[in-house]
């Protein structure tokens, strides 16, 4: 039996073996819900608009926000929890890769947001008794949102990583979360110069959302995705690999460098 698949396996048993899962899942979608038909109500049109919107209003949350505030709480436990409990290290020095460690628990936390995101297709569904459901941006809005959260998820490990205490992961992985995100708005740019603006909204998941939402479907847009995912993956690889390997070592420096080098490739 596959290492990987058993691991990714473990960790979403652990999301529904207890009510913390579909807790999390039943409140996503109801917030989600209510901000539609709210929308919907005030403007006297039901749009999909509003739903992917990247503006932020606290009275009305949209997907990408509620994401930033969603996976925090959804990843928080996936490596705090192992830490907690003494059975990381142990995992570790098994003979199962830290690589394949690393990418179950992203794995498995990908899969249990993406099942959230898709409890929410009755939204955009109960449009087309209507005739108003535009099919082809309504794909490209949940190409991007799952996009953005797999960059939010591996923010979530990466904090996870960090600290045996789950609030702790979570103010951490909402934290930095949020701060990408702000960072792209438009009532941020306008208050900076243009050249630090324009790279503000460059390194936020934020404009790159924006862009596959409208529709548009730009290589760029996902390989900024992508790199910041394999970042946030290879700083969690580091901190996982400190644990078992120690600071003096040629491995770890090693494992620094090389690191270092993949995440400024990615950066770049």
């Amino acid at each position: 039996k596959s290492p990987f698949l058993a691991l990714i396996k473990k960790d979403l048993k652990g999301y529904f073996d207890q009510p913390t899962g579909y807790i999390l899942i039943v409140v996503f979608v109801s917030m989600l819900a209510w901000s539609f038909f709210q929308s919907a109500l005030l403007i006297g049109e039901a749009s999909l608009r509003p739903l992917f919107t990247v503006d932020f209003a606290i009275d009305k949350p949209s997907l990408p926000w509620l994401l930033a505030l969603f996976i925090p709480a959804a990843t928080m436990r996936l490596l705090s929890e192992e830490q907690r409990d003494g059975t990381l290290e142990t995992l570790l020095t098994q003979p199962i890769r830290g690589w394949i460690v690393l990418l179950a628990k992203f794995t498995s936390g990908l899969l249990f947001v993406s099942i959230a995101i898709v409890a929410t297709i009755g939204i955009p569904l109960s449009l087309t008794s209507a005739g108003d459901l535009d099919w082809g941006a309504s794909i490209s809005q949940y190409i991007g949102s799952i996009f953005l959260a797999g960059c939010l998820v591996s923010i979530g490990l990466f904090t996870s990583s960090l600290t045996r205490n789950q609030i702790v992961s979570f103010i951490l992985g909402l934290t930095v979360s949020m701060a990408l995100m702000i960072m792209g708005l438009e009532i941020v740019a306008i208050t900076l110069p243009s050249t630090a603006a324009n790279l503000l909204q460059l390194l936020s998941p934020i404009t790159h959302f924006d862009n596959i939402g409208r529709g548009i479907i730009d290589f760029r847009d996902i390989l900024y995705f992508l790199s910041l995912i394999s970042t946030f993956l290879c700083g969690t690889f580091m901190v996982m690999r400190s644990r078992t390997l120690s600071h003096k070592t040629p491995q770890y420096r090693n494992l620094q460098l090389g690191v270092a080098g993949f995440i400024i490739l990615s950066i770049l």
